[in-house]
């Protein structure tokens, strides 16, 4: 039973209930405006309730909106920058290799010289250069056409980086000429190993199509720190090694 209908009903029912008694009390303290009141209240408190969480329902629709859009400007941005490095390293590379052979250009080597140089100081052993050029290389050119030279200076370049271990360098200088890079070297028989495989390999015959082509090659060496203690140095050192040996290749 309602407070309302008790104070209506109560001293209908029981019109002698004296006051003070607990249902005279109960009839005196149902109050029909206060409740009202209070209905009103909750309703409005209802109402509120509901409006915020339809606004709140709003902002976090809007806000997922925004998470989404943020998950897919992450992975474009992700994606650009994987584009980015994987551009940045092929340019590195370009910068430090030769585009026709794939071998590490001047530049590169030079600096891995300065590297194997600091290990060497380290560690009292020796760096050697050896500098080789493809004998009449320039007939090839000539008589075959410069795609069938570029072919065998691709092969001569496979047959150089096969030779020497992943600490040492095959360079392709400039044209037809070479130079490797051995490091950690603590006696002279490797430099001598090498060399000997050089000759050996690079006298094997290019085969370009129909063709089978025969060539040789002409060596020479520098020792660091024996022969010199700076690249130029060296380089110059081994190169006119290198046309010595030629030339004395050609004497009778």
């Amino acid at each position: 039973m309602s407070p309302v209908t008790r104070k209506v009903i109560m001293p209908t029912v029981f019109p002698g209930v004296e006051r003070g008694s607990p249902c005279r009390e109960v009839s005196e303290r149902a109050d029909p405006s206060r409740d009202g009141i209070a209905t009103l209240r909750f309703i409005d408190k209802l109402r509120y309730i509901k409006q915020a969480w339809a606004k709140n329902r709003s902002a976090v629709a809007e806000m997922a909106r925004h998470i989404d859009q943020l998950e897919r400007d992450k992975r474009a941005l992700e994606a650009e920058l994987a584009a980015l490095t994987i551009k940045e390293a092929a340019s590195s590379h370009d910068c430090n290799h030769d585009a026709l052979t794939g071998l590490p250009n001047r530049t590169l080597i030079k600096d891995r010289f300065q590297q194997a140089k600091a290990l060497a100081d380290r560690r009292g052993v020796e760096v050697v250069l050896l500098f080789l050029d493809i004998d009449q290389f320039k007939q090839v050119n000539d008589r075959f056409g410069h795609v069938v030279g570029d072919r065998v200076l691709q092969m001569a370049a496979a047959r150089l980086q096969a030779i020497v271990r992943a600490t040492d360098t095959a360079c392709r200088f400039g044209g037809d000429e070479f130079v490797i890079l051995l490091t950690n070297v603590d006696d002279g028989a490797r430099a001598s190993y090498v060399a000997q495989e050089i000759h050996r390999r690079l006298a094997n015959p290019y085969n370009v199509g129909a063709r089978s082509i025969v060539l040789q090659a002409s060596i020479g060496a520098a020792v660091y720190p024996q022969d010199g203690i700076t690249w130029e140095t060296l380089v110059a050192h081994a190169d006119k090694a290198m046309h010595r040996a030629k030339a004395s290749a050609r004497s009778p």
